[in-house]
């Protein structure tokens, strides 16, 4: 008794100890908050996608994933929106031009919605020939996808608003809120007979809603006292466009080795590897709270200096720690876990899960070092990236006799991608030796256990 106990009470010191840590330092604050926010969405889309498999079957749901493969596109146009918006804000922010802030959001709604009107014209000039090629049905299911990625335009607008103002609690609640209407929208939708065309509606639905309640925390901002100033679109449209190169080039690091799998390998296999290259995205995934907290605090600062640095250091290896951690397990209980996430039949990717680890660890804390990289307006980067895209893809393409091939590319190029990302930011900083100091300070101040 005496003993058991004494563990408790060891144990129960032990998160003591941590949580003081974490509620003692403001940014390990808001990566907690984060971090939840984003398990909590993830788990419940993931729950969409195994509820949507479920209902639609076979047929519908590859018609499905089909049509949401095309919101890849969406997201990096969305996602470059939502950066651009973020880092501008931030520095609106740190100059306490609020009034200017509501202004942007205000301005950018027209250009906005301009946009997504034109999207939403060219899905419905596509949807015949889209409905030929993929085989629908008919072509309503094309003409709601419009609508969702429509949607997708405006929502970074207000979400990288709120991200530039770093408002994490509101952020953490439109996260939470958008998974669970969708997943309950999109449940609905089927039910009621709309099959495909309403499981892509639920993402719209969802989006509409999130996005409303996204405007209302931005709205007191109009009575700040602070002057206004006019939108600079045509500096922000400059900065968009190495983000947009930056997001587009990640995306083809994380993703062209499954299209290159699938086109020289048997279906069965392909099938196999992208199993393991699933639990290699969770590895990627997991720790996305991180450089969504950093980006603003680091806009802020505009350049490369030791505030910014520090940041930057306790985030990469924030990121480090729990990318880690999630590989280590792979290596120590591939089969528990590959058994667990898709059954017996998906064994064979049981060797193959650890190494993808590797692989979206490398790849997760150079995604880390891109989000710093252009908040500091750090853009030449992107050359590092051509280059990695087209080595990865030229060597593929190259050797690929074995998974073990793919693999060992996967991790040569990332490995190369962040040993250049880091004699980049060295050499580029303006203070070179300030580098090893804020390592130093980084380690000092970390929350300790």
């Amino acid at each position: 008794m005496t003993d058991d106990g004494t563990i408790v009470e060891k144990q129960l010191g032990l998160f003591h100890r941590v949580f003081s840590a974490v509620k003692s330092d403001e940014l390990a604050r808001q990566f907690s908050l984060m971090f939840v926010a984003t398990m909590v969405a993830n788990f419940l889309n993931y729950v969409y996608n195994l509820i949507m498999g479920r209902m639609l079957g076979p047929a519908d749901f590859s018609a499905f994933t089909a049509l949401l493969s095309v919101l890849l596109i969406a997201s990096a146009i969305g996602g470059t929106i939502q950066t651009v918006v973020t880092r501008h804000v931030s520095i609106l922010k740190s100059e306490r031009k609020f009034n200017s802030i509501y202004h942007l959001l205000v301005k950018s709604a027209k250009p906005g919605l301009i946009a997504s009107l034109f999207l939403l014209l060219v899905f419905f000039a596509l949807s015949p020939p889209a409905q030929t090629f993929l085989r629908l049905n008919s072509v309503t299911p094309m003409l709601v996808l419009g609508t969702v990625v429509a949607v997708s335009l405006i929502a970074p607008i207000p979400w990288g608003i709120l991200l530039g103002l770093q408002d994490y609690r509101n952020l953490a609640i439109l996260m939470i809120l958008g998974a669970t209407l969708r997943l309950a929208s999109g449940v609905f939708l089927v039910l009621v007979g709309f099959a495909v065309s309403g499981a892509l509606g639920a993402s719209a639905v969802a989006g509409l809603v999130a996005l409303f309640f996204a405007i209302l925390p931005i709205r007191p901002l109009k009575n700040s006292s602070s002057d206004c100033e006019p939108v600079p679109f045509l500096d922000m449209f400059k900065y968009s466009m190495p983000v947009m190169i930056s997001i587009v080039c990640f995306l083809g690091l994380i993703t062209i080795d499954m299209v290159l799998v699938r086109h020289f390998f048997e279906a069965e296999d392909a099938g196999h590897y992208a199993a393991a290259a699933t639990l290699g995205k969770i590895v990627l995934f997991l720790p996305g709270a991180i450089s969504l907290v950093m980006f603003p605090k680091t806009s802020e600062l505009r350049v490369v200096t030791q505030k910014s640095l520090k940041i930057f250091y306790k985030s990469l290896l924030t990121v480090f720690i729990l990318s880690g951690a999630v590989t280590l397990g792979y290596f120590l209980f591939p089969t528990f876990i590959v058994s667990i996430m898709f059954g017996q039949k998906y064994l064979f990717s049981v060797p193959y899960i650890g190494f993808f680890g590797i692989a979206m660890t490398l790849f997760a804390l150079v995604n880390v070092f891109i989000s710093y990289l252009l908040s500091v307006k750090k853009q030449s980067l992107i050359y590092l990236l051509l280059v990695a895209v087209l080595l990865e893809a030229g060597l593929i393409w190259l050797f690929h006799d074995t998974f073990y091939q793919v693999l060992a590319i996967l991790i040569g190029v990332s490995t190369a991608l962040f040993i250049s990302l880091c004699l980049y930011l060295y050499l580029g900083s303006r203070r070179g030796s300030s580098i090893g100091q804020v390592q130093e300070e980084i380690f000092d101040s970390y929350p300790r256990l």
